[in-house]
């Protein structure tokens, strides 16, 4: 019988501390008797997002709310005789959630002459008369769910969700979205945000999740395969297998940083659903700790 657990972590990225701005990312996890969760956010960068980092959290708050009431309100009887109604009633309901959040947000905070200063000057229009104040917070989100039954992956935006199955192979069950490209992205803030979700759903329940923001993916060739990537996740999923939960997750934090460094320079999250028994019997792992890893990553470095 699996037996999940699940972690998260953000981490700042180099260009962020080198400029003084702040983490945008933010992510969060669970895990109780109904159900294993995974999510990721990432704030936008672009200098009309001022508040990216504050939806960054609200995505992440409205993704675990929903799911949590998924789980404890929807048998896996009824999830599963129509899934893709269940998923789209599920992120429509992150949306307006998330939306309602901005609103009350925006409301007792207005935006400052400081904040309105760094926007365009559309955007900055656009603010000060009410419109479009939702763009300011502006983020994308991914977020995995496991339960006894079934999983199911949701995501607007880029990064990328990675399976392992039982004989240890990994793939990127997400459909991807072509609309993502180099800096360009859908987002939680888009107007027709529930025709930019995608998802994925099934029986057959992988031994590891990972959802993460680009700030990670970035790091890494960019191979059809994603082989680096994987590589990667496969090296975390061993870290855990072969070490106490709280020295993985102290040398994942400590690796973080230094993955931004020399590869994307951008804030860096990662969540993970792990069956670590499960797991331990798949890849018989190696004890390592990240920073042997160095050596065996090819970071897309420019």
């Amino acid at each position: 019988m699996m037996n999940f657990k699940a972690f998260h972590m953000s981490e700042r990225g180099e260009s962020h501390l080198h400029d003084g701005r702040v983490c945008q990312d933010s992510s969060a996890s669970f895990s109780d008797e109904c159900g294993t969760v995974a999510v990721v956010s990432d704030g936008h960068g672009g200098r009309d997002y001022v508040r990216s980092q504050i939806g960054s959290a609200m995505a992440c708050e409205a993704a675990v709310k929903y799911i949590r009431q998924l789980f404890e309100n929807i048998s896996p009887e009824a999830f599963l005789a129509e899934p893709d109604m269940m998923l789209t009633q599920l992120e429509a309901a992150i949306i307006n959630d998330w939306n309602e959040s901005v609103r009350s947000h925006y409301e007792a905070n207005p935006f400052t002459e400081e904040e309105l200063d760094c926007v365009s000057k559309k955007a900055g229009a656009a603010y000060r008369s009410g419109h479009r104040i939702e763009q300011a917070y502006g983020a994308t989100l991914i977020a995995a769910a496991v339960t006894r039954d079934y999983w199911f992956g949701i995501q607007i935006g880029d990064g990328k969700c990675a399976a392992f199955d039982e004989a240890g192979i990994c793939t990127q069950p997400i459909p991807w979205d072509e609309k993502c490209f180099l800096n360009v992205t859908t987002s939680i803030s888009d107007s027709n945000a529930i025709d930019n979700f995608r998802h994925i759903y099934s029986e057959s329940v992988p031994g590891a999740l990972f959802v993460a923001s680009d700030g990670i993916d970035d790091c890494f060739s960019n191979t059809d395969d994603n082989a680096q990537l994987f590589n990667f996740y496969r090296k975390i999923t061993e870290m855990y297998c072969t070490h106490e939960v709280v020295d993985a997750s102290n040398q994942l934090g400590e690796y973080l940083p230094m993955l931004s460094e020399k590869g994307s320079k951008d804030d860096m999250s990662i969540a993970l659903i792990l069956d670590i028994d499960g797991m331990k019997g798949v890849f018989n792992p190696i004890k390592v700790r990240m920073s042997e890893t160095k050596g065996d990553i090819d970071l897309n470095v420019s």
